[in-house]
């Protein structure tokens, strides 16, 4: 039995619903950064640098490279979801202005769909809640999704041509047919992230991945997160994966497309680019000498686990376990644990308890990332005397094992 750590003092139960965690797999599109032109200026315009617009605009001059290099543009933003610019637009100062655009499908989908930006990511706020795991209607929804904003980005780079340059593309060709604007603007994509997402899953359970996978070199850090980087150092590969965990019970795998492989997978209509994703990721394992649908995690021992917990977030194993398995709902702060307060806080792993939700001064409720983590690690830990999976009990705050009845109490 572990004793409750004398930090963590003043504290009341509190109740969790026995949240299951179902290992399902989710693909799904992230970050996209396109080229965006007309060729009908590329065929007349003089290639002149528009300094008069630039000095007009000075506070947004940035960087960017265009079909002949280096040079300057305007960049403006487009999209924002709490404080993340998630969409963005880069035109060239440089006849015949060719735009850079990048755009987060995943942070939009957020937005769309009015999903609150998660608290608890090991890096970021860029991934769905763990009940968004119906892959392919899932999928199918980002490809939407993704069409749909290639159709704003058109509209959107013909208004800049218009305001920044006094362009009218759409009569830009007097005497000849009118073209709309979707037919006179090119969405070109040159990089996309495509997320391969095992749910319920921690990144333990694919460090099997870094023994039998084919490349030059496996790069790994050691934080929470367990980025892993297999790289092929291929100058004609156009193609990058990486594997790490997003969240608890998110182990995310990672495959960027390139160039002209963005392109070709992106550039279709919604059924050919589920297809095309499809056939992309199984093509990229089959290239790092994996098989995508071999892919599966392997089972690990939770103690396991709450060691790298430990490491990770500079606790103990006992406050740890205390932490997510302990009989502890909310916590009050006093003089003596102001230390784990504070290091807790910085962690992300307790909030203050708001006036409405009947909280008062100086007392701190855990986060949705402890929620996950509990949930997370009731899948792993199996009894030490008959090996079965054990079972949390959030009445008793215990595990115990269905097949010879042992009980942890903590």
């Amino acid at each position: 039995m572990i004793e409750l750590i004398h930090d963590l003092s003043h504290i009341k139960p509190e109740k969790f619903d026995n949240h299951e965690f179902i290992s399902k797999r989710r693909i799904l599109i992230d970050k996209v950064f396109c080229s965006v032109y007309s060729n009908s200026l590329f065929v007349n315009l003089e290639r002149k640098f528009r300094d008069d617009v630039r000095d007009k605009y000075i506070s947004y001059v940035d960087k960017i490279q265009d079909f002949k290099g280096h040079t300057q543009g305007l960049k403006f933003p487009l999209e924002i979801n709490g404080d993340k610019e998630i969409a963005w637009i880069n035109i060239s100062l440089r006849e015949p202005h060719v735009a850079k655009v990048y755009f987060n499908v995943i942070r939009l989908y957020q937005k769309e769909k009015n999903i609150p930006i998660p608290t608890y990511g090991y890096n970021d706020t860029n991934f769905l809640p763990l009940e968004y795991n119906d892959t392919k209607s899932l999928l199918m929804e980002f490809i939407e999704l993704y069409l749909k904003i290639v159709g704003e980005i058109k509209e959107i780079y013909a208004d800049y041509l218009l305001q920044l340059f006094g362009i009218d593309i759409k009569n830009y060709w007097k005497g000849l047919e009118k073209k709309e604007i979707k037919d006179l603007v090119e969405v070109s994509p040159f990089q996309i992230e495509i997320p391969c997402e095992y749910l319920g899953c921690e990144d333990e359970q694919f460090d099997w991945m870094d023994d039998e996978i084919k490349c030059s070199t496996v790069e790994k850090f050691g934080d929470l997160s367990g980025t892993t980087y297999y790289n092929k150092n291929r100058k004609d590969l156009k193609a990058t994966f990486k594997r790490y965990q997003k969240a608890p019970g998110i182990n995310r795998h990672e495959i960027t497309l390139q160039e002209n492989w963005a392109r070709d997978c992106m550039n279709s209509d919604s059924e050919n680019i589920y297809q095309n994703i499809i056939t992309s990721v199984h093509k990229v394992h089959r290239l790092w000498g994996l098989d995508f649908e071999g892919v599966k995690p392997r089972p690990i021992n939770g103690n396991v686990l709450i060691s790298q917990f430990s490491m990770g977030f500079g606790l103990s194993n006992d406050e740890i376990k205390t932490m997510i398995y302990g009989n502890v709902g909310e916590i009050t702060s006093n003089r003596e644990n102001q230390g784990i307060i504070r290091k807790l806080r910085n962690k992300g792993m307790i909030r203050k308890l708001e006036k409405d939700e009947g909280g008062k001064k100086g007392v701190y409720v855990w986060t949705e990332m402890v929620k996950l983590l509990r949930m997370s690690l009731n899948q792993y830990f199996l009894c030490p005397e008959c090996l079965t999976r054990m079972q949390y009990d959030y009445e008793n705050y215990c595990h115990y094992c269905p097949a010879c009845k042992k009980v942890i109490r903590y």
